[in-house]
């Protein structure tokens, strides 16, 4: 059950990350995004644990260890006119409340599947290359104690063209 919850967190933040980026819009193409996640009340998985995880290809994106990921930005969605769609899952999580000025976005989210829980999400775009931004949610998912996170994120362009193994996510 522990590995669902990482999973559908995980997912989920992975989702809102390119929602992140505002300003004039952002430079279209392949971008890099660092996530590090705390959990309230989440127990800390011993070394052993994490290191035979991680010798079966998990890495686990809590604690001191970030998160990287990469993903591709469309020309539509560097545009920053209105939230991507997030990747279809069985969370149901939408976005509300997406508002910009200037070089600052923030916005709601309500997910009403296997994770019910509600969360706010505010960035700051220092330039068409480089964001950071924080998110925090609470509520419950399905078959866990309740879950309080708050996750910081940044993200910088690598480049115009993505590699094709690198996913588009709410391709408009």
């Amino acid at each position: 059950m522990k590995n669902k919850v990482l999973a559908t967190i995980a997912l989920c933040i992975i989702g809102f990350t390119p929602i992140s980026h505002a300003a004039e819009g952002i430079k279209p193409g392949q971008w890099e995004t660092t996530i590090k996640t705390n959990i309230k009340g989440m127990p800390a998985i011993p070394a052993e644990q994490l290191e035979q995880m991680k010798n079966m290809g998990i890495e686990v994106p809590f604690g001191d260890k970030p998160m990287v990921t990469q993903q591709c930005i469309t020309p539509e969605q560097a545009k920053l006119d209105k939230p991507i769609e997030l990747p279809k899952t069985e969370d149901n999580c939408k976005i509300s409340n997406y508002k910009r000025a200037g070089n600052k976005i923030s916005g709601d989210m309500l997910c009403s599947g296997d994770l019910s829980a509600t969360g706010k999400f505010e960035m700051t775009v220092f330039s068409d290359s480089y964001y950071q931004g924080t998110w925090s949610m609470r509520g419950m998912v399905k078959g866990a104690p309740p879950m309080d996170q708050t996750t910081e994120m940044s993200g910088k362009w690598l480049k115009a063209k993505c590699d094709a193994n690198v996913p588009t996510y709410g391709k408009q």
